[in-house]
């Protein structure tokens, strides 16, 4: 909870836009917010940090924490929910700051490593050519699948980017399901599974792209399983999507861990991961 600007000096004096409905006018107005923008904002995607021309054009996790920094809030922090990376970058610059390390030499020392996530990658010319699967997308109107392009960004994006495998997620997901031991060693504090996993912005309307999922600190958490996406797991799973499809859920209830992984762009996940999740769900029954 604590604010953002008492870890990054950069943030203080920020400002939220407030639209003028003066139509004669086109001029936004700026206000101070009645509440600091906290680490939790940003964390659960309810911050209001816009993305701009400065951060989508920044080359490092810094760069654009930085140009975060010199923009105004879309609205009052905590008041609305929208998914996007700006809050990530920032608690990514948070790690960096204070353990002196890369984000992702921090996440390979602290958490891959340990795990013996030995196929899990952080840019795109690490993945060796003979492991990586084609990246498949469809244009709306067409059938066939082709071929396209993998995205590469210039730096480790925080907010998305990683390449790994089914076992890999396993691994990660079954240390979270363990509290925050794997093979009896301890990675991760009880407070630092349960934090990122309890529903931070439940009181929000709208708190997920999945309805009745809300977010926590980095997953989205079960209310109440009325989606398609949410089908045969308890309130209180958790997990997350890929932008290729794939989505993974741990739920605690049964300590059932699902694991659909897809490359491709441009067709509904949902009849898919519903049938999977049916029939796991069902044969535990």
């Amino acid at each position: 909870e604590d604010p953002v600007e008492k870890h990054i000096p950069e943030f203080k004096g920020m400002l939220k836009s407030v639209q003028d409905y003066d139509y004669e006018s086109s001029d936004i107005k700026l206000v101070k917010p009645q509440s600091p923008l906290t680490v939790e904002d940003c964390l659960n995607h309810t911050h209001g940090l816009p993305a701009t021309e400065g951060t989508e054009g920044a080359t490092s996790i810094k760069e654009r924490v930085m140009a975060s920094a010199r923009s105004t809030l879309d609205w009052e922090p905590g008041s609305k929910w929208r998914y996007g990376g700006e809050g990530l970058h920032v608690a990514a610059y948070l790690v960096e700051k204070y353990s002196g390390m890369s984000y992702a030499d921090f996440l390979k020392k602290r958490i891959f490593d340990p795990l013996g996530m030995k196929d899990t990658y952080f840019m795109l010319d690490e993945v060796p050519k003979d492991r990586l699967v084609e990246h498949y997308k469809r244009n709306q109107g067409e059938k066939a699948w082709k071929v396209d392009r993998f995205f590469n960004p210039v730096y480790f994006r925080p907010d998305g980017g990683l390449y790994s495998t089914a076992d890999n997620m396993f691994r990660f997901y079954q240390m979270m399901l363990n509290g925050g031991t794997y093979q009896g060693k301890r990675l991760l504090s009880n407070q630092s599974v349960n934090q990122p996993t309890t529903i931070t912005c439940g009181h929000l309307e709208k708190g997920d792209h999945i309805p009745n999922c809300f977010s926590a600190l980095g997953f989205r958490v079960v209310r109440e399983a009325t989606d398609p996406r949410t089908t045969g797991l308890n309130p209180g799973a958790f997990g997350h999507g890929g932008s290729g499809g794939s989505i993974i859920w741990a739920d605690p209830a049964n300590d059932t861990i699902y694991i659909y992984m897809r490359n491709n762009w441009g067709s509904n996940q949902a009849p898919m991961v519903e049938s999977f999740q049916g029939i796991v769900s069902a044969a535990m029954k």
